[in-house]
């Protein structure tokens, strides 16, 4: 029994040395390394298609589908390593339930972590950046009327964008949402943008 306990481990340590080897061995391929600086500002424009507004308030329990949406973003970025990076996220939206006379504007300001898969490219693209990222923080809604809530979104998506020299132009879709006292929104993001490296 523990020869056998002890081939079992012995298997489980070869797996997860030949895994980490091969993860090794693209990290540090030539091909995956960016050929970009590491900061980078950039600017988005986010179309909502798809909404929903719920309700969760003392056992009370409703939600309503939300209007087309849109709003547009600024975002600025460090490249940690070359497959991480880390930065900050402003987004402003118009936004209104179905149905509603008004838009209300709601304001997302927090953090974005994102993990990239840079590839080299020959010729005027210099890179191809394949992506996933995460992102959180404050939220402020402001209705046309009434008070305004303040409270935490999150969200989660992925993207692709094509490098050229120091400009990359890039699309990507998230689903998110945003958690007031008395009431969520999520959205489903779909946003075209720019972005300079430096």
């Amino acid at each position: 029994m523990n020869d056998t306990r002890c081939e079992n481990r012995a298997n489980k340590v070869g797996y997860m040395w030949i895994f980490f080897s091969l993860l090794l061995a693209v990290l540090l391929s030539p091909s995956a390394h960016a050929q970009t600086g590491r900061l980078s500002a950039g600017a988005r424009l986010d179309v909502l298609p798809l909404s929903q507004y719920s309700v969760s308030e003392s056992g009370f329990n409703a939600s309503s589908d939300g209007a087309f949406a849109f709003g547009a973003s600024l975002s600025g970025e460090i490249r940690v390593v070359d497959f991480f990076k880390l930065g900050l996220d402003l987004g402003y939206f118009s936004v209104k339930a179905d149905g509603a006379s008004s838009r209300d504007s709601m304001f997302n300001l927090g953090a974005r972590f994102t993990g990239l898969y840079p590839i080299a490219m020959s010729g005027v693209m210099t890179s191809l950046n394949p992506y996933g990222f995460l992102s959180s923080g404050y939220s402020l809604y402001i209705p046309s009327s009434g008070d305004s809530s303040h409270g935490f979104w999150i969200a989660g998506g992925a993207g692709l964008e094509m490098v050229f020299g120091s400009v990359g132009a890039f699309a990507e879709l998230s689903y998110g949402a945003s958690m007031f006292d008395s009431f969520k929104y999520k959205a489903l993001d779909m946003a075209f943008g720019a972005r300079l490296h430096f």
